[in-house]
């Protein structure tokens, strides 16, 4: 479980995030979303454990992450926008790197890399940035963490790569891992998420499950004279049925960015528990 209580964090003097609470549990995949320099990145080091907070507390599974226990460091994995790697083997990498992963199975590495249609035996010094995430992104799942942390998987990935990256993570069983992606390619994700997380300017706006948001929304392309949002074709209104209905994740981030009617009906909804709208 991840639980955040107040948390604030900033560079110097200044402020990225703000006064953010959420608790996140495991078997869950989180879309992490909001514009460019909202502090997207910034929350997710500082769940990782690379950034104090400035005020506020994290609770990781009972660990605080800038403690950087070992218990927290063997059971979390990040995977940064751009990373380096070493001039290792993909069997070489795996052999040095899994030695503090108590849940890393060797077996499923492979079956990921193979998945991933990635070649084990290249250098991955010398790898473009696609395939640096391939061979990251096959180790990470192989590692079976409790939290894991993806910024940008799909940035620097060819079409068929995010078909193959998408068939890995639904294929994958995670029930014991939370996992929490940052990502500004909606569609890469919108068969995968179990709830998504909207930032903007350093406040979480949006923190509900997919579900939830089906029940509170309808998304469609007919005109709406009851719509909360519209871009021109398409519509978000309340669901006043109940019945279930499909979540357009990327109309959504639109309609909570730039609906003030959208915003409101969600705080509302929110005062019957029903996710959390700040």
């Amino acid at each position: 479980m991840l639980i955040l209580n107040d948390l604030s964090v900033g560079y110097g003097h200044r402020t990225v995030i703000s006064d953010i609470n959420a608790a996140w549990a495991p078997g869950n995949i989180y879309g992490l979303l909001g514009p460019n320099g909202c502090g997207k990145t910034t929350l997710l080091k500082t769940i990782a454990g690379g950034l104090e907070p400035t005020g506020g507390k994290i609770s990781a599974n009972e660990f605080f992450p800038f403690d950087k226990q070992r218990g927290f460091l063997e059971s979390m994995v990040y995977m940064p926008e751009d990373f380096r790697l070493p001039g290792y083997s993909a069997e070489t990498f795996a052999k040095v790197y899994s030695r503090n992963r108590p849940k890393f199975s060797r077996q499923d590495f492979f079956d990921n890399l193979d998945m991933l249609e990635f070649r084990p035996n290249e250098r991955l010094d010398r790898l473009s940035l696609g395939n640096k995430k391939k061979m990251f992104l096959a180790y990470s799942m192989a590692c079976h963490p409790g939290i894991l942390l993806l910024d940008e998987p799909t940035n620097g990935l060819d079409p068929e790569a995010k078909k193959c990256f998408s068939r890995l993570m639904a294929s994958t069983d995670m029930s014991d891992t939370l996992i929490i992606v940052s990502t500004h390619l909606l569609s890469d994700l919108r068969n995968l998420l179990s709830g998504v997380i909207l930032v903007h300017d350093g406040r979480i706006v949006l923190d509900m499950t997919v579900d939830e948001i089906s029940g509170l929304l309808t998304f469609d392309y007919a005109d709406c004279e009851s719509a909360l949002y519209a871009d021109g074709m398409r519509t978000v209104a309340a669901n006043t049925s109940g019945a279930y209905t499909d979540v357009d994740i990327e109309l959504l981030y639109y309609a909570v960015r730039e609906s003030e009617a959208m915003r409101e009906y969600l705080r509302e909804a929110s005062k019957s528990n029903m996710g959390i709208i700040k």
